[in-house]
């Protein structure tokens, strides 16, 4: 696998099968390949391989497993996920996830988005890395499980605060696999942590001495609910042998394709 050292950015594909709406990895997106351009790779992970006896069918820009495909600029699939910035809301839309809309870039704002859209199942979501802040590990993701909650608690998530933090409680899925639901301070429900980020964040709350959500942004009730309320995960520590989405669903397919190892290491020295 390729190595590189200089600054990139990452973020998973994952595709939700519509009946059971379980999660699978099955691509993963990296920008940033060379500092001098925007390089751009994606790739399999071999997670496609499970959803694909699922249903799953690969995208028909990136038809081979096999391949990492590379280019110097954005894949049209996802800058298709990108609202365009010539848009009248998109300055709204921008901001709504909690970037500048003057300086953010269309990988970012893919990460914060979800890049999902009412016609797919597609949901994307960043790779996290190590950083040498108080908080080694933090990641931004929307709330899920909104569609379902009762109108206490959506009247509720519209009255939470900026920062404000929300408790991770234990509960069981209905398919039986472990979950964590965000409450307030109050007791009351205002989603769950997405399925795909619980394993982290179970192995992080055995490790860690403080691990906390807090409500990133609070969107109001015109927007989409899928993307009414962001939050931030963050844990005090990063322990050496913690390798986020280290499961073989994370893998990549190609043997050439970039590695992100790296990411997970503590300095030297």
């Amino acid at each position: 696998m390729q190595t590189v050292q200089q600054q990139l950015q990452a973020l998973y594909v994952t595709w939700q099968e519509p009946t059971s709406r379980e999660y699978f990895p099955v691509g993963r997106l990296v920008g940033g390949l060379a500092p001098d351009q925007p390089n751009y790779e994606f790739c399999y992970l071999f997670g496609v391989k499970r959803a694909q006896q699922a249903g799953f069918q690969l995208f028909p820009s990136f038809p081979d497993a096999n391949r990492a495909y590379r280019s110097t600029e954005l894949f049209p699939m996802f800058q298709n996920r990108v609202m365009s910035s010539s848009r009248p809301e998109y300055r709204r839309y921008v901001t709504n996830l909690a970037l500048n809309p003057d300086t953010d870039d269309p990988l970012t704002i893919l990460m914060r988005s979800g890049g999902g859209r009412t016609t797919d199942s597609i949901e994307i979501f960043e790779v996290p890395r190590l950083r040498l802040e108080v908080y080694p590990y933090c990641v931004h993701f929307l709330a899920h499980g909104l569609g379902s909650l009762p109108t206490e608690s959506l009247a509720r998530i519209a009255r939470l605060q900026p920062d404000e933090r929300l408790r991770i409680d234990d509960c069981q899925h209905s398919a039986g696999r472990p979950a964590l639901a965000l409450m307030t301070e109050d007791g009351i429900a205002v989603g769950n942590i997405p399925s795909y980020l619980v394993g982290d964040a179970i192995n992080l709350q055995n490790w860690c001495q403080i691990v906390e959500c807090f409500a990133a942004r609070v969107n109001p009730p015109n927007e989409p609910i899928q993307q009414r309320l962001l939050c931030r995960l963050v844990a005090s520590c990063w322990p050496p042998e913690f390798r986020p989405y280290s499961g073989e669903d994370y893998q990549p397919i190609p043997a050439d394709a970039t590695n992100l190892s790296h990411w997970s290491q503590w300095p030297q020295g």
